[in-house]
């Protein structure tokens, strides 16, 4: 079950085009950040994965925040 190991990859290709922010807001602190349309499509599969226990998923997302948002990722997700 879940998504396939690619899932990043496929959700990067899908937004390459899309150059609009959006904004996303840790529900623990309340503190909201603006995101490109990928990162926030990966911060939602994150938060969804979460609900429905799919940690594998929910690490991958993680390690891709780390490396590519890390002052959102210690915002949202830290």
């Amino acid at each position: 079950m879940g998504r396939p190991a690619n899932w990043i990859k496929d959700l990067e290709e899908e937004c390459k085009d899309m150059k609009s922010m959006t904004p996303r807001t840790n529900p623990y602190t309340g503190e909201a950040v603006k995101l490109p349309v990928t990162a926030a499509a990966i911060y939602d599969t994150i938060k969804g994965a979460e609900f429905m226990g799919e940690y594998e998923v929910v690490r991958q997302g993680l390690d891709w925040f780390i490396n590519n948002h890390p002052e959102e990722y210690m915002t949202l997700l830290d």
